[in-house]
């Protein structure tokens, strides 16, 4: 985070599973890692940071659990474009045309 604020940009870490409390499409990148349960389900985290990222917004998930493919297809469902996987990191893309199908 530090080399992000010295680009000039900010970091904020906050709990997705209680909602962000963020305005809407106010941010251009997601983080999630290191979760181990997900309170609510994947479908309300994926949701929240469809809502809060801008179009075109990155977003990285650090797969833990499950099978990736029912990753990638909630995120599917839920508007975004899956790019690629990096180990057991993936990243998404807020689709322009996709929707929120989850709220």
């Amino acid at each position: 985070m530090s080399e992000i604020r010295e680009a000039g940009q900010s970091a904020h870490r906050t709990r997705i599973n209680t909602g962000t409390r963020m305005p809407d499409q106010s941010i251009d990148l997601a983080f999630v890692f290191g979760l181990l349960h997900i309170a609510g389900g994947i479908e309300d985290v994926i949701s929240e940071i469809y809502r809060v990222l801008k179009p075109d917004g990155a977003f990285s998930f650090e797969k833990t659990r499950g099978p990736e493919k029912r990753l990638i297809e909630v995120a599917e469902a839920g508007g975004f474009i899956y790019s690629e996987r990096r180990g057991r990191i993936f990243l998404f893309i807020k689709g322009v045309t996709g929707g929120n199908n989850h709220g």
